[in-house]
């Protein structure tokens, strides 16, 4: 059965000094799960998205990857998370939507 676990940060910046706490609670949740799995992570709230927060994003988005575990990143298109991680040359890209209700993941 696929789940779907989603992490909605709640603090209003991802930055150097709250990039590591992100970065553990994804930890933690990837911690026993396999593919198929779904990780949704929840931006909207973020008002400050730092270098450090994208690089910490791309590292969750890798360790996804690499365990095949999908990983969709919520953000509207004027956001400062999406206009930054939808510069970046990943390979695959994150899938970053504007909200789980308008654009919900295949769980299927």
């Amino acid at each position: 059965m696929d789940l779907k676990f989603c992490v909605t940060c709640t603090a209003d910046d991802v930055t150097a000094a709250t990039a590591p706490d992100l970065d553990e609670l994804i930890r933690r949740t990837l911690a026993g799960l396999d593919a198929p799995h779904t990780v949704v992570i929840d931006l909207h709230e973020l008002e400050v998205f730092a270098v450090t927060g994208a690089r910490t994003l791309v590292t969750i988005h890798e360790r996804c990857r690499t365990r095949g575990i999908d990983c969709h990143l919520v953000a509207p298109p004027d956001h400062p998370a999406h206009r930054v991680l939808s510069r970046l040359d990943l390979s695959p890209d994150p899938r970053i939507v504007d909200s789980v209700s308008h654009n919900p993941p295949d769980l299927s």
